[in-house]
């Protein structure tokens, strides 16, 4: 596949996942969706470094944590750093991007399994509120 043909691939499989438009024929940005503006960039090979700074994130981070890397520039400010993180990661936390912010599903798996966590905490204490009732009958 050529270099050309190869970033367009690119370009349309992350609208699909994303659930936007491919846009970057058009000039500006090369994907949008309702609330994202994505530049995408095809290498054919990620710098070394940078790909096992994310997985040390994927290793440490605990079932409720996102994995994230930041990269800051010597003498830059702090707010101008860049987050980088897997997509897996990004739709798995934020759900269907695809559609807009107000009508998009805002449970997410990690959401899911809190809650889950939840339930099975206060059923417990529920069961045992109704055994320390039952003393007093």
């Amino acid at each position: 596949m050529s270099k050309h043909r190869a970033f367009k691939g690119t370009e349309r499989a992350i609208a699909k996942h994303l659930g936007g438009t491919r846009r970057g024929h058009l000039g500006g940005v090369d994907v949008t969706t309702d609330w994202l503006a994505v530049e995408c960039k095809h290498r054919q090979t990620l710098p070394t470094w940078l790909t096992a700074a994310m997985q040390q994130a994927q290793r440490h981070a605990a079932m409720s944590q996102l994995p994230i890397v930041v990269l800051h520039e010597h003498g830059g400010k702090h707010a101008d750093n860049l987050v980088v993180m897997r997509l897996g990661d990004f739709r798995e936390w934020f759900g269907d991007v695809g559609m807009s912010v107000d009508t998009a599903s805002t449970e997410t798996s990690a959401d899911k399994q809190m809650a889950a966590t939840l339930n099975m905490d206060l059923e417990g204490e529920l069961g045992q509120d109704q055994e320390h009732c039952a003393g007093y009958e």
